[in-house]
């Protein structure tokens, strides 16, 4: 949506339209599994394939939305790779040192999602594993993070022990969680 404002800003005042992607919104809204979000889909690719065959130059952050691109028909000429990479250094934890420091059991087999708990996650998958796993005393699972569906799994995995939800942790504590 911002790329179109551009678009039409660079029209107006006759310079070069320049557009960094973070995210392709119409192969997400295809990805997400909201009812109606094909149809959807389809238009908001349309919008942005035209959009960025307009632009100049396109930066993106993943290797893998080059090909996507392509496919939209942008001219990889366009098309430069700026990786976004995090500003901390994630330090190597001993495992058992990093579940302690989150007051976690170390002798469970950890299994962790960080981030974003939203449509595209899919994290229903990993309730269900937690629900077929919920026997298993020696493996825990944890959501870290919040989303706009994070009420939604925490309704559907009321009652499983082995699950837990955590809030967002600081930078200097995202290394001890990844060390889990």
């Amino acid at each position: 949506a911002s790329h179109y404002i551009g678009k039409r800003f660079a029209m107006r005042k006759k310079i070069p339209l320049l557009i960094i992607i973070h995210d392709l919104i119409g192969k997400g809204l295809d990805q997400s599994g909201i009812p109606g979000g094909r149809i959807i889909s389809k238009l908001v690719q349309l919008l942005e394939s035209r959009n960025l065959n307009r632009a100049s130059g396109i930066a993106i952050i993943s290797p893998a939305m080059k090909k996507a691109l392509k496919e939209m028909g942008v001219e990889p000429d366009k098309v430069s790779l700026i990786p976004l990479y995090s500003t901390n250094t994630i330090l190597e934890l001993e495992r058992d040192t990093a579940k302690a420091s989150n007051g976690w059991d170390p002798n469970t087999f950890t299994i962790v999602h960080s981030g974003n708990m939203g449509n595209k996650q899919n994290l229903e998958t990993l309730i269900d594993a937690a629900r077929i796993l919920s026997s298993e005393k020696d493996i825990a699972f944890y959501l870290v993070g919040h989303g706009n569906q994070e009420e939604h799994l925490k309704n559907r995995a009321k009652g499983l022990k082995n699950l837990h939800f955590v809030p967002a942790v600081a930078n200097t504590h995202f290394p001890k969680i990844l060390g889990a």
